[in-house]
């Protein structure tokens, strides 16, 4: 009886921590991009359909066909199509992505997530000044992330709320700070860089 309560009990806790591992797409309002702690990608994309090009059923589809092809390529389940709702004139869709990488090959738009060291040698720069969200006074530059090379760091141009699993040490200084794990880079016109 013990080990069954026991085996309950941790299959609980594991629909818990992924449950919580994703974000609920009814609840989110605005283009949102969450990374976890394993490195999986989820995109949740919030966009006004007053007006489509497509119907509801052909843009599920289409969607459905595209994300079909790029796993027969690279894997099954590389790609997830996780919700598609629309209504009130509002679509949400929730994708999910292995990894950065498969987003940044998927969608044609910069995207890394990965260590400090991985960056640098992926060729992105680093040559920015960064700023501590919780005292927006303290900012670091180049040589001060250089000494940091093993921290994650979220580099990306897309309009979105970003928010990353742990907390934020430094951001770009042109965002929104939401909370300790998540910045609004809807008005940054540069690329969005996140320390944690």
């Amino acid at each position: 009886m013990k080990k069954a309560i026991a085996a309950v009990l941790g299959i609980v806790v594991m629909l818990f921590t992924v449950a919580c591992n994703q974000q609920n797409p009814d609840k989110i309002g605005a283009t949102t991009m969450y990374v976890d702690k394993e490195g999986k990608v989820y995109e949740t994309v919030v966009e006004d359909f007053s007006m489509p090009q497509y119907d509801e059923e052909e843009l599920s589809l289409t969607i459905a066909e595209e994300i079909s092809a790029y796993n027969s390529k690279n894997g099954v389940d590389t790609i997830a199509l996780e919700h598609f709702k629309v209504e009130n004139g509002i679509v949400k869709t929730q994708l999910t992505y292995k990894t950065a990488s498969d987003y940044e090959a998927f969608n044609q738009e910069a995207f890394f997530n990965g260590t400090i060291s991985e960056a640098l040698a992926a060729g992105y720069t680093m040559d920015v000044i960064l700023q501590n969200p919780s005292n927006p006074d303290e900012t670091i530059d180049l040589y001060q992330i250089l000494t940091m090379q093993d921290k994650k760091v979220m580099i990306t141009d897309i309009p979105a709320r970003l928010r990353v699993p742990s907390k934020i040490l430094y951001v770009s200084e042109d965002v929104k700070i939401i909370d300790e794990y998540e910045v609004d880079a809807f008005e940054n016109t540069d690329a969005t860089i996140i320390i944690y």
